[in-house]
């Protein structure tokens, strides 16, 4: 399979609000769940760190046909201590940035690590083939 080109800037802006949009529709429609079965698993990673899943958001089943992953880590550097439970708080008002992509199936959302680096396990439908470039 060969690389994805990036999006113009245009295509992107109007992929993102046809996603906000599409988040909306389906938050109304109570498509969007919040299951709690693996609230507290801890994930561990190849680096030899872990985080645990502190929030999982999942469209119907969370399961898809042709399945693909992608996993996330970012780090906040200014936020420290108690500061981190904010985070977790906040990222909820995140869901409607990424629920209403085409494909998205669901997202562990994991605390920080050892080395303060939060990650985002996010599984989705792989894209048709004649999508794929």
């Amino acid at each position: 399979m060969g690389e994805q080109r990036p999006l113009a800037p245009g295509e992107a802006w109007r992929a993102g609000a046809a996603c906000f949009l599409a988040s909306f529709a389906l938050l109304a429609r109570h498509h969007v769940h919040l299951p709690k079965e693996r609230l507290g698993m801890r994930l561990r990673f190849a680096d030899g760190t872990s985080g645990r899943v502190y929030r999982e958001t999942r469209l119907g089943s969370g399961s898809a046909k042709d399945p693909c992953t992608l996993v996330v880590t970012f780090r906040l550097r200014l936020v420290r201590g108690p500061a981190h439970s904010l985070v977790c708080a906040e990222s909820l008002l995140n869901t409607p940035l990424f629920v209403g992509f085409p494909g998205f199936t669901s997202k562990l959302w994991l605390a920080h690590d050892e080395r303060d680096r939060y990650r985002g396990v996010i599984g989705a439908a792989a894209a048709p083939p004649s999508m794929r470039s």
